[in-house]
């Protein structure tokens, strides 16, 4: 019989049509449902890449700002000597060295080697045996010392095995007064201590990682190990350093595919039900994620690129400008230059991190440390970190705890606290006029602790009040005579953070009548 004759006796009657109608729309429920599986597989891994690369972004940052630490220490030490003439007081930097050791956490030693001749070594204590040692006679260095010379870059080496002990890395930076060559500065940071910070850092973050020397001889393994053989995640970023040290950090996270057969399971059972709905609910959540993807990757640059390249020059900016203020002291004029420079560094500064912190709480990337503190005395803090502003002004600050509240604790972030307070009393204090008082009270209310912030100053405009808590808002003011520099960021980054602490606040004003804020803290245990 030809073939032409069977398939019309197949499909012929209702039935048939029936049963080719069903098998049809099952076959093609069922290839939605593993459209869907695919997806969600798909979806799942680039979620996870995009955690995986904010991770990277987070850690290089972190480990960039660690190395800076003492890569910075030593351009302000190279920037003293080229203004003392290359005619330095020893006596001086040990007394700054003394200070700056004790306040960072990877320094090894700093030595200063006029002529390629080490002169001085901080700290003295278990490096004297190389003060008067020449580079010339140390050939594993001289190498490197005299690229350094010729080429005038700074280089950052390592990590290298240390005769103390540990690894290290090596940060040599040549001098030049009046564009001769003074000699060189060489500071060896613990690089073993740098990857503690970086390896804390992981612990509180999925997956797993490794940091990879870039050579032209091949690659090196230096810090962690990835996982090989299972079903996994990468994501890789370069981190590139002074001198073209270049390293690799990856990170690896699992993926578990029993979940792909559990999905497969449930999609299988509820094809028929929801295929189309699905589909079309496919593709809505599929434009939200791509939108919210790059929603996510836009700010997490923002935030790299602001940290890298704005707060870690500010912070040599600032340090530079110190160590001038101190060295011009005794100049009235030169020294009122430098502390305006110091201010407006500190203004810009804080600028920078209101607006990093107003990312951060949009992004929901802000970690508050929230612990069990005693209110009276972040408070009592917060108003002794200020008296010396409101000192200026001629303004009294007065704290006032009611009796039932002396012994109030809340659960809240110690260093966010301490900048809401900040930012209100700098608010109080702005719209003050001399002579006035500024109170700050604590009460108890039922299960609730309140700070209040009272001033008797200018108050806010009845047009104004309902903006005071949108951001960049700033109220227009008759009176030319007060100083309203600053970018309306304050009273809504205070608002997110007291909300980030399950709390709330208010405000109550009459114009000329002065301000009252209210925060409100739920009461925490002992």
């Amino acid at each position: 019989m030809p073939v032409t004759s069977i398939f019309p006796r197949l499909f012929k009657g209702p039935a048939a049509r029936r049963w080719l109608i069903v098998s049809m729309g099952v076959a093609l429920l069922v290839a939605v449902g593993e459209l869907l599986i695919w997806q969600f597989d798909a979806n799942h891994r680039a979620e996870t890449e995009k955690e995986l690369l904010s991770q990277l972004v987070d850690a290089r940052a972190l480990m960039e700002a660690e190395i800076s630490e003492g890569l910075y220490i030593t351009i302000g030490l190279a920037s003293f000597i080229q203004s003392q003439n290359g005619q330095p007081d020893y006596g001086e930097i040990e007394s700054w060295m003394a200070a700056l050791f004790g306040q960072t956490r990877h320094l090894r030693n700093i030595g200063i080697a006029p002529d390629n001749r080490i002169t001085a070594v901080f700290p003295k204590k278990g490096n004297q045996d190389v003060v008067g040692v020449a580079y010339r006679d140390l050939p594993d260095q001289w190498d490197s010392v005299e690229t350094a010379m010729r080429t005038g870059e700074a280089k950052l080496v390592g990590p290298v095995d240390l005769v103390q002990g540990g690894r290290g890395l090596i940060y040599r930076r040549p001098v030049f007064v009046d564009d001769e060559y003074w000699g060189m500065i060489s500071t060896v940071m613990k690089f073993d201590s740098v990857i503690a910070v970086i390896e804390r850092f992981m612990e509180t973050h999925s997956g797993v990682y490794e940091l990879v020397r870039l050579t032209s001889e091949g690659n090196e393994t230096i810090a962690g190990q990835l996982e090989v053989g299972k079903p996994a995640v990468n994501q890789s970023l370069e981190v590139t350093l002074p001198g073209d040290l270049r390293w690799r950090m990856i990170m690896r996270e699992r993926i578990d595919a029993s979940s792909l057969w559990v999905a497969r399971s449930a999609l299988w059972g509820l094809s028929l039900i929801f295929g189309v709905v699905g589909w079309h609910w496919w593709r809505s959540s599929q434009m939200a994620r791509e939108l919210q993807a790059r929603s996510v990757a836009e700010r997490t640059e923002f935030i790299h690129t602001v940290s890298h390249e704005l707060r870690t020059p500010l912070t040599s900016i600032r340090g530079a400008v110190g160590l001038l203020e101190k060295q011009y002291a005794e100049d009235p004029k030169a020294a009122s230059l430098f502390n305006l420079a110091n201010r407006n560094l500190i203004r810009i500064q804080s600028l920078v991190d209101d607006v990093l912190d107003i990312v951060r709480l949009d992004a929901a990337r802000m970690d508050l440390n929230l612990e069990l503190e005693q209110l009276p005395e972040l408070v009592q803090q917060a108003v002794e970190n200020n008296e010396h502003l409101a000192g200026q002004d001629e303004l009294v600050l007065r704290c006032e705890i009611e009796c039932d509240a002396a012994d109030v604790n809340v659960r809240v972030d110690r260093q966010r606290f301490l900048q809401i307070m900040d930012n209100l009393l700098s608010n109080a204090i702005k719209f003050s006029d001399p002579g006035q008082v500024i109170r700050v009270g604590i009460q108890r209310r039922w299960d609730w602790a309140q700070v209040l912030v009272i001033d008797e100053g200018t108050g806010i405009p009845a047009s104004f009040r309902d903006q005071i808590f949108d951001r960049f808002a700033r109220a227009d003011s008759s009176d030319k005579r007060r100083n309203q520099s600053g970018t309306g960021l304050g009273l809504s980054l205070v608002r997110e953070l007291v909300f980030a602490m399950e709390g709330d606040i208010a405000v109550e004003s009459e114009q000329g009548q002065g301000t009252t804020v209210r925060v409100r803290l739920p009461l925490a245990g002992t």
